[in-house]
């Protein structure tokens, strides 16, 4: 297991609860049809923060938080919904270790020569 430094785990405990609390808020207010903010917290929050169980629970404990005050559904229906909004999280610790400027344009070895001989 990887330790953090301190300062890592209070920014990322930080971050996490105002991203819960985003959630929360964005749940119980009325919004536009499509809108998702659990979806793009959760994906922020893989990208951003730098401990993944934390990453992997905003999206969880903003859901909880909010069915807590909306009401509970069938559980059914709510592992599904659950399990499709921690997606977003995983993508975004993936995309971590992906720099798109190598996806968009990867560089050849050939190509990384021809530049060092010039």
């Amino acid at each position: 297991m990887r330790k953090f430094p301190q300062s890592e785990l209070g920014s990322d405990l930080t971050l996490a609860g105002a991203l819960i609390t985003l959630i929360v808020i964005a749940r119980l207010l009325p919004h536009a049809p499509n809108f998702t903010p659990v979806a793009a917290a959760a994906l922020f929050a893989g990208t951003m923060l730098h401990h993944r169980g934390i990453a992997l629970a905003v999206p969880f404990v903003g859901l909880i938080a909010s069915d807590a005050v909306l009401g509970f559904h069938d559980w059914r229906m709510m592992i599904v919904v659950y399990g499709s909004l921690a997606l977003p999280a995983a993508i975004g610790m993936l995309a971590k270790s992906v720099r798109v400027s190598r996806m968009l344009a990867p560089r050849s070895e050939e190509h990384t020569s021809e530049l060092q001989s010039h």
